[in-house]
């Protein structure tokens, strides 16, 4: 029963972390590639 316990939470935590990363890696940087080369290419 313990076993299976830790599989399925070692399971569980990997969705999550795959999950997580997926959007992370999706929002993150649309969000700072645009703002960040923008506003100091445009002020100066």
């Amino acid at each position: 029963m313990v076993f299976i316990m830790r599989v399925v939470c070692l399971l569980l935590s990997l969705l999550l972390l795959a999950a997580c990363g997926q959007k992370g890696g999706l929002y993150l940087p649309e969000k700072k590639q645009p703002i960040s080369p923008t506003s100091p290419n445009s002020q100066p």
